[in-house]
């Protein structure tokens, strides 16, 4: 999908997650409301704090805030669906916005604009989870150097792997954190690298029957390592040169580590194996491949 695109697209959203258009209204508003100095928010750290807040919720609990689509821009994740946002709120009295200085960040390079809330916000479309992990976001990047946000890392790290222009799906809330490789994974990688690639060039795929959310886990795998394959580390095993990397799971939120074993062709990432779930300990109690 490209940057600028019509508000339909985001209708279905990405992945079959579906655009919420009052709830993104809503935060949007609630975030330029409680920043009230307009001089630390601007366009990009309103995309920012957006970004955090809809993957730290889709992390948690498998579905996003809003479900709006995130593109890669040059100065960092921007919802595709912000900027007719803010002139709609602007429309209905709601907002105002003024060019000005500040430490906002706009997208152009130049000074960012101001966002003025003028009304509070309706947050009946917000359950409280939604309003703390928003309030969270705004501390962190706008108004409190020393405040943290959850996964901030593993989020930047994502958004910078991508393209300018790039879409970032929802599943890569997975990503982003890597996991230390244990003699129990590169006696795994060692075996699947000395199988060679799979027949047919597709990998071997196991244990995503035994999680609810290991094909999340592992399609945001494959979508990091695609766009930075350098994330793994080399085997000393098969023929030719091989990869293995460990993506990081969140036990808390069901989502299960992933596994992958990998070599480079002309630039291209050829997986051979991936793996969700722990290593097994004993080649014979490796689950059976799935598709």
């Amino acid at each position: 999908m490209r940057p600028g695109g019509s508000d339909r697209d985001d209708a279905a959203g990405l992945l079959g997650t579906p655009f919420r258009r009052a709830r993104f209204r809503a935060a949007v508003h609630y975030v330029c409301w409680v920043c009230e100095d307009p001089r630390a928010l601007g366009t990009r750290r309103l995309g920012l704090v957006l970004w955090y807040a809809e993957r730290n919720l889709h992390l948690r609990r498998g579905a996003p805030l809003s479900g709006a689509t995130y593109v890669r821009h040059h100065a960092g994740p921007r919802p595709r669906p912000l900027e007719a946002q803010l002139r709609e709120l602007e429309r209905d009295g709601l907002l105002a916005r003024r060019p000005g200085g500040g430490g906002g960040g706009g997208g152009g390079g130049g000074e960012p604009d101001l966002l003025f809330a003028l009304a509070p916000p309706d947050l009946g479309r917000l359950g409280a989870e939604e309003v703390a992990e928003l309030e969270a976001a705004t501390r962190g990047v706008c108004l409190d150097a020393r405040a943290t946000v959850p996964r901030r890392a593993a989020h930047d790290a994502v958004w910078r792997a991508a393209l300018i222009g790039e879409t970032l799906p929802h599943c890569t809330a997975c990503a982003g954190r890597g996991a230390e490789l244990l003699p129990a994974d590169v006696r795994w990688a060692a075996r699947e690298a000395e199988a060679g690639p799979a027949p047919g060039g597709g990998a071997r795929v196991a244990g995503l029957g035994r999680h609810a959310r290991g094909r999340e886990a592992a399609e945001a795998l494959l979508w990091h390592l695609r766009r930075d394959p350098a994330l793994g580390l080399s085997l000393p095993a098969g023929e030719g040169s091989w990869f293995a990397y460990k993506q990081a799971g969140a036990a808390e939120a069901g989502v299960p580590e992933a596994a992958a074993v990998y070599r480079l062709e002309l630039d291209e990432l050829l997986p051979a194996a991936v793996r969700v779930g722990p290593a097994p300990d004993e080649p014979g109690d490796e689950p059976g491949d799935e598709g």
